[in-house]
């Protein structure tokens, strides 16, 4: 018989060895990172719990609770002896921090990752998107042609003033529809916001006369690479197939490499066809794919 418990403090660097799977010096160096992230003045608050049976822990899980209720979710590798188990323990821990509350929980799995992503299926859990996530390095933006866009950065805009934007912004979406009235605006400001190191000069509105028309926010996410990610470009229905993305991007790319930034990343539903079309187009290079599941808390976004 197994037990579903939340894991002892006491027990903290075990469970962890368990969720990465071993002792070998990777994993390791894994558990210490874990470590340092969930204890101390400065911690994440996390929902950690593990399951045992009568020949001690087999499979751990943990979620991570990240600005914007958003909770991302590891689980220890799972074999097929054990995949019940984990959807069992995966379900129990997302109810607690759905509880807390949280919006919603997701995970990012490697494409194979057959047994974990049934796991998460098996405990509610539904695929949202196989995200692709791209680089392009900026050494030519300072060439890239000039735009006749108009922008405001903050305080010239207000966060109330984003937030209204960004829900015009995803009327109609291919990136990630799933995610369609599961969070509010203020939460998913927030979340951007904590994706690296916010500077407002990288947040713009763009504005075509007196119109805001769509928006890029930028965050430094490597300083010592210096390194940006777009986490958010959007353009309001009515102004898209114009070309105005394709120069709303240009124009990023040609701020973050005055900036002195080198490189630029971004992360982009795959089945997106036209968006993925636009950063092929403008030399962006995929280097990974992951798989994202989520499992959303319906009372929060019903609100």
């Amino acid at each position: 018989m197994s037990v579903l418990e939340a894991v002892p403090p006491s027990k903290l660097r075990a469970a962890l060895a368990l969720l990465v799977g071993g002792e070998s010096p990777t994993a390791s160096r894994k558990v210490d990172q874990f470590e340092k992230l969930l204890i101390g003045p400065e911690a994440a608050k996390s929902t950690f719990w593990w399951a045992r049976t009568p020949d001690g822990p087999q499979v751990a899980v943990l979620i991570v609770h990240t600005p914007g209720r958003v909770g991302m979710v590891f689980q220890g590798p799972p074999y097929s002896r054990q995949q019940e188990l984990l959807a069992s323990l995966i379900d129990r821990t997302s109810r607690e921090a759905l509880a807390q509350p949280l919006s919603l929980v997701q995970a990012l799995l490697e494409e194979s990752a057959v047994l974990a992503r049934q796991a998460y299926l098996q405990a509610g859990f539904v695929d949202l998107a196989r995200l692709a996530y791209l680089q392009r390095r900026l050494e030519d933006a300072a060439d890239l042609p000039a735009s006749l866009i108009t922008y405001r950065t903050p305080p010239k805009f207000s966060l109330d003033e984003l937030a209204a934007l960004l829900e015009q912004t995803y009327e109609d979406s291919l990136d990630c529809p799933g995610l369609q009235g599961l969070r509010r605006s203020s939460d998913i400001i927030v979340s951007h916001q904590n994706t690296g190191v916010y500077d407002p000069a990288l947040w713009r509105i763009a504005f075509e006369g007196s119109e805001p028309i769509g928006c890029v926010l930028m965050n430094v996410v490597s300083p010592a690479n210096r390194s940006v990610e777009v986490v958010y470009i959007g353009l309001r229905k009515a102004w898209r197939g114009r070309g105005l993305g394709r120069q709303m991007l240009q124009d990023a790319m040609a701020l973050a490499h005055a900036k002195g930034q080198r490189s630029m990343y971004l992360a982009a539903d795959a089945s997106n066809v036209p968006a993925m079309g636009l950063y092929r187009s403008l030399g962006f290079v995929p280097l990974q794919h992951r798989l994202v599941l989520i499992r959303a808390n319906r009372e929060i976004s019903e609100k």
